[in-house]
């Protein structure tokens, strides 16, 4: 089942990931590296938050600590 898993979350063509609670990148699937234009080792060194810009900031936040709590 596992292997299943991971295949499922390697071809999705939508963006999957996990993260750890402070929204750092644990695992990303490939989609995440078309859409942002990063590698996999780029990602895992960043946060959900450094992807998001300026503007849209403050509701990611508020949402995030809504998911998180």
């Amino acid at each position: 089942m596992q292997g299943q898993y991971r295949a499922l979350f390697e071809n999705a063509t939508d963006l999957v990931c996990t993260t750890a609670p402070d929204g750092r990148f644990l695992r990303a699937n490939s989609a995440w590296t078309r859409v942002t234009g990063r590698s996999s080792e780029e990602l895992l060194g960043m946060r959900l938050h450094d992807l998001i810009v300026p503007e849209q900031a403050g509701s990611f936040t508020a949402s995030w600590q809504e998911l998180t709590s």
